[in-house]
């Protein structure tokens, strides 16, 4: 499987479990893409802190 559909499925699967855990049943879709984009630059900003580390 294409590596870029698992990293899709992976933030799916964390933005319902972030869902579930505020007990909210439905979410329309643009508000599930700012979850998984939010996710995604949580994720760009931790390896820039790595890589400053590293520096």
């Amino acid at each position: 499987m294409d590596p870029r559909t698992l990293s899709m499925e992976y933030e799916l699967e964390q933005a319902h479990a972030f869902l579930d855990d505020y007990g909210i049943d439905r979410i329309d879709p643009d508000t599930l893409m700012i979850l998984s984009l939010r996710g995604r630059l949580e994720q760009l900003l931790e390896r820039a802190r790595q890589s400053e580390e590293i520096l």
